[in-house]
């Protein structure tokens, strides 16, 4: 691992939405809006620790793929724990989201695309990534002047 700064906002995300979390679950009075709230702090800071954090300290590209793959499943969870979290709302407008229908119907969606987003993702060849290369073709140098490339 290498510090950059860059990755200090992403790391003070995962540190106060997990903090956040925890404090969600230790004062709440245990009602259902209480855990989906922290289940939501809980994917949101891992999604923005693991995407704008952590992502940035790797060095290798193995496991910068790992943390990147860790960051798109948060992001493909957040929009199921948000539809979760607002149906506990006292507003008629969500009160389809709080029924037992409308949070298995969430979670079978957001399973869905999970897996249809894993299957996707496990292409071996983004593990051979090689500086300077893009999906397997050259770039353009960076010594070529930009007359070079327009003219081309």
């Amino acid at each position: 691992m290498k510090f950059h700064l860059i990755a200090v906002p992403g790391i003070l995300a995962l540190l106060c939405s997990w903090s956040l979390a925890v404090a969600v679950l230790l004062t709440g009075p245990g009602l259902r809006r209480d855990r989906l709230l922290a289940l939501l702090l809980f994917v949101e800071g891992t999604a923005w620790g693991s995407g704008a954090g952590l992502l940035y300290l790797m060095e290798s590209p193995q496991v910068a793929w790992y943390v990147q793959a860790v960051f798109v499943s948060m992001l493909l969870a957040m929009p199921g724990c948000v539809l979760a979290f607002v149906g506990t709302l006292p507003t008629p407008l969500v009160a389809p989201l709080n029924s037992r229908v409308g949070l298995i119907a969430i979670a079978v969606l957001t399973a869905a695309t999970e897996l249809f987003s894993s299957r996707n993702r496990t292409d071996s060849s983004a593990l051979s990534f090689q500086p300077g290369t893009r999906h397997g073709m050259r770039t353009c140098q960076t010594s070529r002047s930009t007359s070079s490339i327009w003219s081309a």
